[in-house]
């Protein structure tokens, strides 16, 4: 069949029941493409498609937009929505790919552009997405339609026997908000001594972690979340039965004794980020009631969870920090951290915005210069 013989690309957004079709073509794609999936890897809601499809479009949570010559879906861009108020307005590209035969035809530019309109209607303000450093045609390719680098992701991925880095992208829809002015907050020092203890959380501790989580979120600095978006009591404790039961995440808490009774306040929460090439970086989130911060606790949990890290062989470690929490930032140095990337206008409050900042730590281990 010559190209004029083949049927013209249409180009919409992915229905419940395109699910399963759609399924085929990521997983074929992925065979053909070298910076996709891996052989064998699949989707977590690759089981239920038409089900996620139809969910994302309730809740607004994610879209796919589909590439289709005829019966066939020849391409694909998938993206998610941020968790919180304040980002949910960031679109994230997990991928996008196109069938080799499809390929070099502008299928992937108008792909993004449909994104970007969908995004636009719902008045998102940011898309992101990251690409091997490597790529350059897909690099070349996302500056063409407007996505400026932030940063650089060192030695992310494990892929055909070395390290990857990959570049961090964004293209923001709305850049007309004010900055938030950087938090400082006056380091506290108790008056009293304190004993602390260091353990793993089980699902017992539920009510305990929310109310520290509460107490965490009225004090400054603001977080990306809000007091209102906490889980109620029994959603809460759901998850947190979830968590400790899988393998996934490891939560260890700070305790100590206050009027006779157990209470959190620090928290160590450390993850395997999802994906098979993505499974030697680990991310880690560790933070610590304003009054008992200065006294090691912080220290203390961040040690911890790096040794869960290197036990599952893990090469990096990976966090983020809003740019105006000034004490964060500096934590995060002090324990190792070094800035990779800046996600310009990640979140917003109203009419002010607040840049993201990643870092990491490359475990001596392992790691490499680059």
């Amino acid at each position: 069949m010559s190209a004029d013989d083949r049927p013209a690309v249409e180009i919409r957004v992915a229905a419940p029941a395109d699910g399963p079709a759609l399924i085929g073509a990521i997983e074929w794609i992925d065979r053909e493409t070298e910076y996709l999936g891996m052989a064998g890897e699949r989707l977590a809601w690759a089981d239920r498609p038409a089900a996620a499809l139809e969910a994302w479009t309730r809740s607004g949570d994610g879209v796919y937009v589909i590439a289709t010559a005829g019966d066939a879906i020849v391409g694909y861009v998938g993206a998610l929505a941020g968790h919180y108020r304040s980002t949910r307005g960031v679109l994230s590209i997990p991928h996008i790919g196109i069938r080799g035969a499809n390929r070099r035809e502008g299928i992937a530019t108008r792909l993004l552009g449909a994104l970007e309109h969908w995004a636009r209607a719902r008045g998102a303000h940011r898309i992101d997405l990251s690409v091997d450093e490597d790529n350059a045609p897909a690099r070349a390719l996302y500056d063409a339609c407007g996505y400026q680098p932030e940063g650089r992701v060192r030695e992310a991925v494990r892929d055909g026997g070395r390290w990857h880095s990959y570049i961090p992208m964004a293209k923001r829809l709305d850049a007309g908000s004010h900055a938030m002015a950087p938090i400082v907050v006056e380091r506290r020092r108790r008056p009293d001594s304190v004993t602390v203890n260091f353990r793993p959380l089980v699902a017992a501790d539920a009510d305990a972690l929310r109310s520290w989580e509460l107490a965490l979120l009225a004090a400054p600095p603001r977080s990306l979340k809000a007091i209102d978006e906490v889980a109620a009591p029994e959603r809460f404790r759901e998850d947190l039965r979830a968590i400790v039961a899988g393998t996934e995440t490891y939560l260890v808490a700070a305790v100590t004794d206050v009027a006779g009774a157990e209470r959190v306040v620090g928290l160590s929460a450390v993850s395997a980020k999802p994906g098979a090439r993505l499974r030697h970086d680990v991310t880690m989130i560790v933070n610590v009631l304003a009054d008992y911060r200065s006294l090691g606790i912080g220290r203390r949990l961040c040690a911890i969870a790096e040794d869960w890290a290197r036990a599952r062989g893990a090469h990096r470690l990976s966090t983020a920090v809003h740019a105006a929490n000034d004490a964060g930032l500096r934590f995060a140095a002090a324990v190792g951290f070094a800035q990779e990337a800046v996600m310009r206008g990640y979140a917003r409050f109203g009419d002010v915005h607040v840049d993201l900042v990643t870092l990491a730590k490359l475990l001596p281990e392992t790691a490499t210069e680059t």
